[in-house]
């Protein structure tokens, strides 16, 4: 799925501050859902701009570069260990809680 472009994001903000039509009217208008529209309305309100938020993993992870030494460490102390006693232990040193998920994926990013 590709983000509409910001051309595409001022033109539907243009329209209906300019009283074009409807938001339903203007999201056909612009063969794009009414969703969009509102989206495109909602984070002008919020921020005075229409770009969409960034999705490039800004979020921060709980497990970074510091935090994958003390996982090596878990592992090398008890190689069997499992996930969960992974996500114990590693709660245990750094006083961050993390779901099993989140504990494999960090394990899968670990080269031994």
């Amino acid at each position: 799925m590709r983000a509409y472009s910001r051309d595409l994001r001022i033109r539907v903000l243009n329209a209906y501050l300019n009283e074009e039509g409807s938001q339903r009217e203007i999201a056909r208008r612009f063969e794009v859902s009414r969703g969009f529209v509102q989206n495109v309305l909602r984070r002008y309100s919020q921020t005075g701009d229409v770009e969409r938020k960034s999705s490039n993993g800004s979020t921060r992870r709980k497990i970074g570069q510091q935090e994958i030494r003390v996982l090596r460490q878990l592992i090398d102390e008890v190689p069997d260990a499992t996930l969960d006693e992974l996500c114990e232990g590693f709660a245990g040193r750094t006083d961050i809680k993390v779901s099993v998920a989140t504990m494999h994926r960090a394990i899968k990013s670990i080269s031994f």
